[in-house]
């Protein structure tokens, strides 16, 4: 995602396990190797995920690897 003071930040909507494979640490495989990708690559300057404050598991998985919580999404059902 580019800024439009043209830093790119690394996002990521939306990440699944299978049931059957939760609970097997593929989910901080995964993050571990997305954030060695991002520092490789020398061009981002922030990487953020998304979930959702429910999903105790994904939080604690993504808390390991995050400098602080930042944000506060608002949604309205239809």
């Amino acid at each position: 995602m580019l800024r439009p003071d043209g830093k790119s930040m690394f996002y990521i909507h939306s990440v699944d396990v299978i049931p059957k494979y939760q609970n097997k640490g593929i989910g901080t495989k995964l993050m571990e190797y997305v954030l060695k990708y991002i520092r490789d690559e020398k061009r981002y300057y922030k990487f953020f995920v998304l979930t959702e404050k429910t999903n105790i598991r994904a939080c604690k998985v993504y808390q390991k690897y995050a400098d602080k919580e930042e944000q506060v999404l608002f949604s309205k059902n239809l």
